[in-house]
């Protein structure tokens, strides 16, 4: 897809806005400056920490002379990551969050598809780090080299929320990309900055409307740390206006670019997540979902089950099999896991049941067409197909 042999000389900025993480950013910091890629500008943004950070900051600064240290009052992340994108001496720029890590050959890698292809945005993938699992997260579209049309034609129209897939096409994250600055500071500069809930979507999925080519990697070396409340995020009574200004600032955004006919279910499908979240957190309820009987008779007790279908006839059967201890859940798997995944319920791709054991695989969706896609999915995931079982649902309410 890319040379690696290609000669690459040019200047990356890399932001790492910091609050209050002084025991992760040695790895953090470490894991940026042994990069194979070397040509790098470093600017660490303390954002008014008030444990040792800023003092770990100035300390890495006097090792490495690519190392730039910004003193800031607390402002949050937004403004500490704007605030790089205005100080950043390279021509292109990316993110880590202080409490992550990147791997040795990302930005070698990256820079090298940069030299080759010229892209305004270079995405690649997450590694997701749960307290309980790890989740590889990658662009569902295929990677490649995307212009104007095929931007337009294949990128816009699912990037936040793909109703075929039912997940996002292209992931929000900042820091698993690369952007050209001049284009990032035009979108940067234009950016509601009440925008603090979504924010590197408002940032992402705007970018891409007004990029003209985008290289799209299929790897995932950035980490993510998802540490506790981090998936859930730390939800108020706030957040519901948050997620007002979100989706309206969105909506502006997309009627101003005559596009929001094609991304207006994408948009309100991303700001449903956002209100599952705060309901949840505010108000410490769910809402409310139909019961569903697992289907007991279609497998052999004690046996190995793996779940596939993370919607309410999914999250009826986890918990039947949990309650009922007829057999063991072996795994919960969903094509768009990404979305689904909470910190209690780890729902993965289904690609992992490659690696995996297990007895049966019980199809927990109601729509027949649904199933027989699912089923030649497995099929092509090499599933023995008298493993796969499913019945239509029966809804006990």
């Amino acid at each position: 897809m890319y040379n690696t042999d290609v000669f690459i000389n040019e200047l990356l900025t890399v932001v790492v806005p910091v609050y209050n993480t002084a025991q992760y950013l040695e790895k953090c910091i470490n894991s940026i400056i042994y990069q194979k890629y070397n040509k790098l500008d470093i600017i660490l943004i303390n954002d008014g920490s008030t444990d040792d950070s800023g003092k770990f900051c100035d300390e890495f600064s006097n090792k490495d002379d690519r190392i730039r240290v910004i003193h800031i009052n607390n402002n949050g992340p937004v403004a500490a990551r704007n605030l790089g994108v205005q100080l950043a001496y390279g021509k292109l720029i990316t993110f880590v969050d202080s409490d992550d890590w990147i791997e040795p050959d990302m930005y070698f890698c990256m820079m090298a598809a940069y030299a080759e292809y010229n892209p305004d945005m270079i995405t690649s993938g997450l590694t997701i780090e749960t307290p309980k699992n790890v989740i590889y997260e990658i662009d569902k579209i295929p990677p490649g080299l995307y212009e104007c049309e095929d931007i337009n034609d294949k990128i816009i129209p699912c990037m936040m929320y793909d109703m075929q897939t039912k997940q996002r096409a292209i992931t929000p994250s900042m820091s698993n990309k690369i952007y050209k600055v001049e284009l990032l500071k035009k979108v940067c500069a234009d950016l509601d900055e009440n925008i603090v809930l979504g924010d590197d979507a408002a940032i992402t999925y705007i970018f891409i409307t007004k990029a003209t080519k985008i290289m799209i990697l299929d790897r995932s070396w950035y980490h993510y740390v998802a540490r506790s409340n981090s998936l859930t995020q730390n939800n108020n009574i706030d957040s519901f206006q948050k997620i007002y200004k979100f989706y309206h600032y969105m909506r502006k955004k997309f009627l101003e670019f005559g596009i929001w006919s094609q991304t207006e279910t994408q948009v309100k499908a991303y700001t449903k997540i956002f209100l599952f979240w705060a309901i949840k957190s505010v108000f410490d309820i769910l809402p409310e979902r139909p019961k569903y009987l697992f289907p007991f008779e279609l497998i052999e007790k004690d046996s190995s089950v793996v779940i596939y279908g993370g919607g309410n006839v999914g999250a009826s059967y986890e918990e039947n099999l949990i309650k009922s201890r007829y057999a063991k859940l072996h795994g919960w798997v969903d094509q768009n896991y990404t979305n689904l995944m909470t910190e209690d319920h780890i729902i993965q791709s289904p690609d992992i049941l490659r690696d995996m054991e297990f007895d049966y695989v019980v199809i927990a969706v109601k729509n027949e067409k649904t199933v027989l896609e699912i089923k030649e999915n497995l099929k092509e995931l090499g599933i023995n197909e008298q493993k796969v079982v499913w019945k239509s649902p029966i809804c006990l309410e």
